[in-house]
């Protein structure tokens, strides 16, 4: 890994343990931020991983890394304490849409994510913008096919909020 080419790592739990493990720890020592979707769900031992710039499980599978389900607000925190460091959290809400099919919605979430922290984004509007592109994505069929463009997403920016991050 040259950090020179890589502004961001983004794995998930589908490949083998020990290979997410090893690539974390080279990103690590090349100072390459570790992006994790904890997917599938799993109670896996997270030491090895501390550090870690994102970890975006889901309600699943923060509850089997965590064993708390996230059923309230405060249920959630507590969770995000577990995994990170507890020090901050802010709930930011996602858009209210007409969701059909969550198939992608996951994924388009956590790509949407790390594209615009990749181009220099706020976390808080990284994660705005993610929502958005989530809540388009559940408003359509199928996986791929229900995934947004980036102009697709500034414009349900533009009707939501009235501008666009």
């Amino acid at each position: 890994l040259d950090e020179n080419e890589f502004d961001m790592v983004v794995m998930q739990l589908e490949m083998p343990l020990e290979t997410v493990y090893r690539t974390y720890e080279l990103a690590r020592e090349k100072g390459i931020p570790v992006f994790l979707d904890a997917g599938p769900a799993m109670s896996i031992p997270l030491d090895r991983l501390k550090g870690l710039f994102i970890i975006s499980p889901n309600e699943a599978e923060t509850e089997a890394l965590t064993g708390i389900n996230i059923d309230t607000n405060e249920n959630a925190l507590k969770a995000a304490k577990w995994l990170y460091n507890g020090k901050e959290f802010k709930f930011i809400e996602c858009f209210k849409v007409k969701a059909v099919d969550s198939t992608a919605a996951g994924d388009t979430f956590g790509a949407a994510l790390a594209i615009r922290l990749c181009k220099g984004c706020k976390i808080e509007d990284a994660i705005l913008y993610a929502h958005a592109a989530a809540g388009i994505c559940v408003s359509r069929l199928g996986a791929q096919t229900s995934i947004p463009t980036e102009e697709e997403v500034e414009a349900f920016l533009q009707e939501r909020i009235g501008g666009t991050l």
